[in-house]
């Protein structure tokens, strides 16, 4: 739920935010900061923030996905231990049902940076093994077509094909596949054109130079070590293992998710595209008004989905889309999409009367509004 409405540059690096937010956690929740965890992604991670992350004083829990470049590639030896040392990954499961939801599998360790000791959990995912094998697939693709743009060149001298091979290399220093070259020489004699005269001049010889690149194979070394890490990554927490779980830990981080999609509603091009308003405090009043906006939806949604986990009856009103089983994570875009053409009339001075287009639309209005403790008289009541 949206409890801080803050307007920034939109040009706010994610440190300094990050920053800004910390600041304004500390606010809120003084002395309560160890009952909560801050979640971020790897901006969050820079030594300036981890040090206020871990002060002694006034320590803020965080799990965060650690970067490449902290603690000294923290991450690419987390990985190369995961994979060299002989343990068992741990079955972490799927989150989410549907067909494409992604299984994990992870391995936790405790490491020290800057004098304090850190929680730091290798999670290797199933998509990552697709996702490793369309980039191999591409990166073949491009030194296969590089080599063919380059094996068409032809070069007058030994030292330009040389020079275009270096080029070559520089470019796939770091290809996940060997290859090879060959210097060809083609020598050719030009006659002058026309019939022999008395004093014929002597066929002039001409050298040209190609290349002639092939893949050689795969560097498995450099394969092993992209398989690595496309197929896993690190998160990075000062949560106590007994606390959190490497499943509890991994949940926690992917649960940014929630946050993302109700932030997209701020920038749907109906609510946010463009601001015709002439003042900074005009524009941040509006702001302020689509925050209250947001919350009103979180909570509504949460009503609605702490009613379904407490519904008395053995079993709820089928009242979800075209007459389906209504689903436990039901949103409140689902709602508004469901009670868009319902209505209701003046019957008289102060009275109004709820017009239902059919008795299915009823029953879901009445249903809705028992989850969140509501009734159709108390809705429309004066």
């Amino acid at each position: 739920m949206p409890l801080i409405s803050l307007n920034m540059d939109g040009n706010t690096s994610d440190v300094e935010w990050n920053q800004k937010a910390l600041e304004l956690a500390g606010q809120m929740y003084a002395g309560q900061l160890n009952e909560g965890i801050y979640v971020a992604d790897s901006k969050l991670m820079n030594m300036n923030l981890f040090r206020t992350l871990v002060n002694p004083n006034r320590p803020i829990r965080f799990i965060s996905r650690c970067p490449a470049n902290f603690g000294g590639k923290l991450e690419a030896k987390t990985i190369a231990q995961a994979y060299a040392d002989g343990e068992a990954w741990v079955e972490l499961g799927a989150f989410g049902n549907g067909k494409k939801a992604c299984f994990y599998k992870g391995k936790a360790y405790t490491k020290s940076v800057d004098g304090h000791d850190i929680h730091l959990v290798a999670v290797c995912s199933s998509a990552g093994e697709v996702r490793f094998q369309a980039k191999q697939e591409k990166a073949l693709q491009a030194l296969e077509q590089d080599i063919h743009a380059t094996n068409k060149k032809i070069f007058v001298c030994e030292a330009d094909a040389q020079e275009e091979w270096k080029r070559f290399c520089k470019s796939h220093k770091k290809s996940l596949y060997l290859y090879d070259v060959t210097l060809v020489e083609t020598i050719e004699e030009k006659r002058p054109r026309g019939n022999p005269g008395k004093n014929q001049k002597p066929p002039q010889v001409v050298s040209q130079w190609s290349l002639q690149i092939k893949v050689a194979g795969e560097d498995r070394e450099a394969m092993a070590t992209f398989r690595h890490t496309e197929e896993c990554f690190v998160l990075i927490t000062n949560v106590r293992p007994e606390e959190c779980g490497m499943r509890e830990v991994l949940g926690t981080y992917k649960n940014q998710m929630i946050i993302e999609t109700d932030f997209r509603l701020l920038k749907e091009p109906c609510i946010a595209s463009v601001i015709y308003l002439k003042t900074p405090e005009r524009i941040q009043s509006l702001a302020m008004l689509l925050h209250v906006s947001l919350l009103l939806r979180a909570l509504i949604q949460y009503k609605l989905r702490q009613g379904i986990k407490e519904y008395p009856g053995d079993e709820l009103p089928r009242v979800g889309r075209d007459g389906r089983k209504l689903q436990q994570n039901i949103t409140t875009r689902f709602l508004i999409e469901e009670l868009r053409h319902q209505g209701f009339i003046e019957a008289e001075a102060g009275t109004y009367k709820l017009i239902f287009i059919s008795p299915f639309h009823h029953l879901q209005m009445t249903t809705f509004l028992a989850l969140m403790g509501m009734t159709v008289e108390g809705l429309i009541e004066p």
